[in-house]
């Protein structure tokens, strides 16, 4: 998504890439609203996550056309897998399950 609003910020004249980060924050909140509204309804997880994917589903299906094609860099790194360092990995891990605290806000 980042690749995206790069893409898209270079046809403006101001930078319009934090307004992105900001929707992305507000439908983290309305995720957590609608997860609160759904527990205090006594609606089952299975109807919650059933709800959740047909709504991703239909949006991903009539937003796709939108998505901007050459968002992709002429040259880059090569990806090289490898043993990572276990600092890294560690840091890694770490950043990982902030990541997922920060999901569950």
């Amino acid at each position: 998504m980042n690749t995206q609003a790069i893409t898209l910020q270079k046809q403006y004249d101001k930078k319009i890439n934090g307004a992105f980060h900001g929707i992305w924050s507000t439908g983290g909140i309305a995720g957590v609203g609608f997860s609160t509204l759904t527990l205090k309804l006594d609606i089952p997880m299975t109807q919650h996550l059933l709800m959740v994917a047909i709504l991703t589903i239909v949006v991903s299906l009539l937003t796709f056309k939108f998505l901007l094609t050459n968002d992709k860099a002429p040259s880059g790194n090569k990806l090289i897998l490898g043993k990572p360092d276990p600092f890294v990995f560690y840091l890694g891990l770490l950043v990982f399950f902030a990541a997922i605290c920060e999901g569950g806000m």
